[in-house]
């Protein structure tokens, strides 16, 4: 499709540039695939190139990789002999309000831009700190224009690139990596706005995107990605970024909205380069060539022959060869058979791909071998992967991690462990007598005792059990009580002179007797399990202030579970539980109390209802009630979740850090320690610590002012561990934080003024008579 009507688009996504820059085998891999997609679109003669966000691996690349693209770009974008064919109609302030020079940049006069480039940026190439991101140097020096970017991202409005070429008019909207969450319910919430040129049905519409395609989060409401359903009706293809496979063809997507039919197209050129060892990553790598005219679109895959080499393969050692048996060990001897079998597995794969290695490929392949250990395999240990990995260092370019080992064991089954847990109880009851009595309490209708008592009975089995007593000596002391029954029963016959024939009362006596007898012998014959289930249902009906200390403590413990896992996009922050004689109050603790509450309260009555049924609580008697929280930068939870979400949606660890740090610290806190462990980077798990303020350790203030929370996060990689701690401020109103000051404040008291006495003086006295005097004297 060529034409003077014709646009042609060179595709691409997520190029990664500097992945791999550490390994001297692979560092020119992501430069090499990008010179390949400018050659391309240089020799197909493209109107510019479309990249769909990650053009570099990190936030910060080297300056030697900064240099390289700067290099490529001028040698593939800049040429003064050739113009641009397409007319840019949109406005460039909006569409680069991020810059100071709005204006796209071939139709700058200072710059001969002859081939260029729009590009959105990504989940690894996304601005931090200041809102920069590598993209924005190139974009002020001109060598590509940056788009898709949002100031506020509340409400994001999404400006188009606007270009015509003849009578064909493109209109391209770009929205850069964001957290998939805070995207997803922003389509939700009808926050994003799409703005359209005027006569918008003679528009070709293309819409960029960096975001997950496929659901990736089963346990949160949004699902982490979003869905089809959230495209505008009126886009007309998909560039959708950030899915490492390469599709080869567009795939059409038909829905009905209000009965009426809508239809697009989704386009996912995949990376060019593969930065993990994954089925996805193993596929052939293509850019695409894209031509418009009028409405009508074609799309041609262009395979990439820069690309290396990748095979991913398993295999299971389970069997000896020959059936040769070999003893158990916990060293691993020496050239131990499983060596020869993975190197000929190896040799094999090395035979394959070099067979089918393009000139332009890299001469040392990708491989990625899974050993399973099994069956005879396990009676001594397996390879140790990096170490025998270094063997094939010379012709493969990943020996450190080219070999993923597991061992399978057999499963060890202990009989007695089994039995002896079956038969843990808790010690309710102190002797058999009241495990006798307890049975008989709640005895249905016709296996209650009449003729032998409770007493005597419980008395056989206790000397049975306690002592050294046999069968026999229990039947004679189960005898004996019954020829004490059957004296006293006599006695009372001939004290009352009854009128019942001896015959006919010894008759319904030994029928009675019988009935006793048969009814101990079931009891004495009940299987041992369902004894202790007697025991158990006792022990819940006579629980003990602990156990039902205990009990609390687990309802509370699982429901906090139940409520991070339903809560966590809102803020859960807490919950706290009142117990009153008639009803449990439920008050959850969360910074998006709206959210918790739902639309009329109806999510608040579907939460009730999940608790009720979870946890078995009877109708009416469970209320749940939402309270926000006073300052969710003081709340280490929150702050933990949203750490978490950070690091889920691929943000670096440090700048994730920094981020919860810096928003603690300006809501007012002493303090801030947040610890990131696990496998943060490369396969040697580390811990990361990062502290602002002041932090206490010890004592009783540590109780009152640090509040602290765990959450762990599944990565790709592994499991790693988050721990945010924080030092709340003094709060004289217990608001925000304790009353109490800290022990070492120090409060100055001013001292009061010294109030100085008058000048001093005597009391005039007047003198006692004379003849009163002279009396005294005397």
């Amino acid at each position: 499709m060529r034409g003077e009507d014709t646009i042609i688009i060179t595709l691409a996504s997520d190029v990664h540039v500097g992945y791999g820059e550490k390994k001297p085998s692979r560092k020119n891999d992501s430069l090499a695939t990008f010179e390949e997609v400018l050659s391309n679109a240089r020799e197909t003669d493209s109107d510019c190139i479309l990249l769909g966000g990650d053009l570099f691996h990190e936030n910060n690349p080297t300056r030697e990789m900064q240099v390289a693209v700067t290099r490529l770009l001028r040698k593939y974008c800049i040429d003064s002999s050739k113009v641009c064919p397409l007319e840019f109609l949109s406005n460039p302030v909006e569409n680069f309000e991020h810059s100071e020079f709005p204006v796209v940049n071939y139709k700058d006069p200072s710059l001969s831009i002859s081939l260029p480039i729009f590009t959105i940026h990504g989940n690894h190439d996304d601005p931090s700190g200041t809102g920069l991101t590598a993209l924005d140097l190139f974009h002020e020096a001109g060598y590509l224009n940056l788009f898709g970017k949002f100031k506020d991202i509340d409400n994001i409005v999404v400006n188009p690139i606007l270009l015509k070429k003849g009578n064909t008019r493109v209109a391209i909207y770009g929205i850069s990596s964001q957290r998939d969450d805070r995207l997803h319910r922003a389509f939700e919430e009808e926050k994003v706005f799409f703005k359209r040129p005027r006569d918008g049905n003679n528009w070709f519409n293309i819409l960029v995107l960096h975001q997950n395609r496929p659901r990736r989060d089963f346990s949160r409401r949004t699902g982490a990605y979003i869905p089809d359903k959230f495209i505008p009706h009126f886009i007309d293809l998909v560039v959708w970024g950030h899915e490492h496979a390469s599709i080869p063809e567009p795939e059409l997507i038909e829905r009905s909205t209000n009965g009426i039919s809508h239809r697009f197209y989704v386009l996912q050129p995949g990376s060019t380069v593969a930065t993990s060892l994954c089925d996805d990553e193993c596929g052939q790598k293509h850019c695409f060539l894209l031509a418009i005219n009028g409405t009508e679109f074609d799309t041609k895959p262009i395979r990439l022959e820069t690309v290396r080499q990748m095979m991913i393969d398993s295999m299971i050692l389970d069997v000896f060869p020959d059936r040769a048996k070999f003893a158990k060990t916990s060293v691993r001897p020496k050239d131990a058979i499983d060596e020869k079998l993975i190197r000929n597995k190896v040799c094999q794969m090395l035979e394959i791909l070099s067979s089918s290695r393009l000139e332009k490929q890299p001469k040392l392949p990708l491989i990625r071998l899974k050993i399973t250990y099994q069956d005879s395999f396990t009676c001594f240990p397996p390879i140790n992967p990096k170490r025998f990995g270094s063997l094939f260092k010379e012709v493969v370019a990943n020996p450190e991690d080219m070999f993923v080992v597991k061992v399978i064991k057999p499963k060890e089954t202990n009989t007695a462990k089994q039995i002896s847990k079956e038969l843990e109880t808790p010690k309710t009851f102190h002797d058999v007598s009241q495990v006798v009595e307890n049975y008989f309490v709640n005895a249905k209708d016709g296996e209650d005792l009449e003729i032998v008592t409770e007493e005597s009975l419980a008395k056989a089995l206790l000397e049975y059990g306690t002592t050294e007593g046999t069968i026999e000596s229990v039947n004679r002391a189960f005898t004996k009580s019954i020829d004490s029954q059957v004296d006293m029963l006599c006695k009372a016959i001939d004290e009352n002179n009854s009128t019942i024939s001896h015959h006919q009362l010894l008759t319904d006596m030994e029928k009675k007797f019988e009935e006793d007898i048969a009814t101990f012998k079931r009891i004495r014959r009940q299987n041992v399990r369902r004894s202790f289930i007697i025991v158990k249902m006792a022990a819940v009906q006579q629980i003990s202030k602990k156990k039902k200390a205990v009990a609390d403590g687990v309802f509370k413990a699982e429901l906090n579970k139940f409520l991070t896992k339903e809560l966590a996009e809102d803020g859960y922050s807490g919950v706290e539980v009142r117990k009153a004689p008639s009803r449990t109050e439920i008050i959850i603790m969360a910074t998006r109390t709206a959210n918790v509450l739902g639309e009329r309260g109806r999510r608040i009555r579907e939460l009730t209802s999940l608790v009720q049924k979870r946890f078995d609580i009877p109708k009416g008697q469970v209320e749940l009630y939402a309270e926000k929280v006073n300052k969710r930068g003081l709340c280490a939870v929150a702050q933990c979740e949203s750490l978490r979400y950070k690091l889920i949606g691929g943000l670096a660890v440090r700048r994730a850090c920094y981020g919860v740090m810096r928003f603690v610290m300006e809501s007012g806190a002493q303090g801030c320690e947040i610890i990131v462990s696990g496998k943060l980077r490369g396969q040697r798990a580390k811990a990361m610590k990062f502290s602002d303020g002041i932090m206490i350790h010890s004592g009783q203030p540590v109780r009152d002012y640090c509040v602290s929370a765990i959450r762990h996060v599944e990565m790709k990689q592994g499991v790693i561990g988050i721990k945010v701690k924080i030092m709340l401020p003094h709060d004289p109103e217990g608001k925000y934080g304790p009353k109490n000051p800290l022990p070492d404040q120090i409060r100055i008291v001013e001292p009061k003024e010294e109030a100085f006495p008058p000048q001093p003086y005597s009391e005039h006295r007047q003198e006692p008579p004379v003849a009163v005097y002279e009396k005294e004297q005397q």
